[in-house]
């Protein structure tokens, strides 16, 4: 009987480390290297080849030269090495030319993750983050990428390394974006390339860089599409890196956005629509091109390593508009004190007082009346003092290996134990 019981111990003890070991396995989704890909795997566009796709892992590579203009002559190469476990974004042209005056360019070649809101993607992707998704549904999501711009001519040249992430209202869409629809472009580096619109505000976010956590400041361009077009948004790091380690907090940026994009066009957005999205894809890409015309260009942007890490999911907290153009959000460390009347626009149809106390101790209180389809009064009085303090977990190969040095020294004792009885 005490062997019986020693066993079942033993299996106690072999099934508490397994889960552990996938769980901790289970927070990484590894686009490079590429899961279950062996082989080696290039993509060529062009001209006449300009959206051309091939399945990396979870992911896509994608040509989307969707701007070459007349005379335009050489190629997009995108390529995978299986061996290194690296991915290679080159740019090789002669001459380069954009269609469109109004865009300097030419393409944005990606590892393309999720669904295309234009139709025709369909990468594998990773069970443990299937897209489209609500935000609202989303665990946080950080985007590590291991980089280095190796070389690029002319100096005049226009590119940058950057993640883009789309969302919409519309849960498949696939006729293209819609007004009210938004493509976030997050810049990890950029050469001669500006964004576009005009800068709403400046956030600080708590950033991985080289190995730490840093507080950086980005400023938040934004291209207001109103009625005609989806918006654009731009996110310009204070720190501008050729090269690097660099992981971004992708959710609580787009948290940060809501309250921007709510503040300066509340008759266009408010916060809980914003929060039902849909995120269709997130890329990791590389605009290049002019605003005129160049010859001989080359570039070689080298990916060494790009994985998304699903933590526990960030609670939303709606920040009030304040004298400065400084966002803050539940995850940077603050103290903030206010008193805040504002008048919104509602179309419920319930008379509802509601007291809200938050994992962050902050209490708001919120009175609305309103009638369908009507402009109502309400008065948002919220009086936030807490201390938020933002914990990060890096949960790399080396935590996963020693679960497994340790679930294994754990059977072998045990075994020596049971036999010695």
């Amino acid at each position: 009987m005490r062997t019986i019981s020693r066993w079942i111990i033993l299996l106690a003890i072999v099934m508490v480390m397994a889960g552990l070991l996938v769980t901790y396995a289970q927070q990484v989704v590894s686009l490079v290297p590429a899961f279950n890909t062996t082989s080696n795997v290039i993509v060529v566009g062009n001209t006449s080849s300009q959206y051309v796709s091939a399945p990396l892992g979870y992911a896509l590579f994608f040509t989307n030269l969707w701007d070459m203009g007349s005379g335009t002559a050489g190629k997009t190469i995108l390529m995978y090495n299986a061996a290194e476990g690296t991915a290679y974004f080159i740019q090789n042209y002669t001459f380069i030319k954009p269609t469109y005056s109004y865009d300097v360019t030419l393409g944005y070649p990606a590892i393309f993750y999720g669904h295309s809101q234009w139709g025709g993607l369909y990468p594998k992707m990773s069970p443990l983050l299937m897209l489209p998704a609500q935000v609202i549904s989303l665990p946080g999501i950080w985007a590590y990428v291991n980089y280095s711009v190796v070389n690029f001519t002319p100096s005049s040249l226009q590119f940058d390394l950057s993640l883009q992430v789309w969302l919409g209202a519309t849960p498949n869409e696939t006729s293209g974006p819609q007004p009210g629809d938004l493509e976030i472009i997050i810049y990890y580096y950029t050469h001669n390339m500006a964004p576009g619109g005009s800068q709403v505000g400046t956030i600080t976010v708590p950033t991985f860089v080289n190995g730490s956590i840093v507080n950086e400041n980005w400023q938040v361009w934004v291209y207001y599409g109103g009625s005609s077009m989806w918006t654009i948004v731009w996110f310009v790091p204070s720190i501008n890196q050729p090269s690097g380690y660099v992981g971004l907090n992708i959710t609580g940026m787009l948290y940060d956005l809501f309250n921007i994009l709510t503040t300066n066009w509340p008759l266009q957005w408010n916060f809980t629509g914003l929060l039902n999205f849909y995120v269709y894809n997130i890329q990791l890409g590389n605009d290049f091109g002019t605003s005129t015309q160049l010859s001989n260009v080359f570039e070689n942007i080298t990916i060494y390593r790009y994985y998304l890490e699903l933590t526990k999911p960030i609670i939303p907290v709606v920040t009030t508009t304040s004298t400065t153009t400084t966002t803050t959000t539940a995850y940077v460390t603050t103290t903030v004190t206010s008193t805040t009347t504002t008048t919104i626009t509602s179309t419920t149809t319930s008379v509802s007082t509601t007291t809200v106390t938050s994992p962050v101790t902050s209490t708001t209180t919120l009175t609305t009346t309103s009638l369908l389809t009507t402009i109502s009064t309400a008065t948002l009085t919220s009086t936030l003092t807490s201390t938020l303090t933002v914990t990060k977990e890096v949960i790399g190969t080396s935590v996963i290996i020693g679960i497994v040095v340790i679930l294994i020294i754990i059977v072998v004792i045990a075994l020596l134990l049971v036999r010695r009885k």
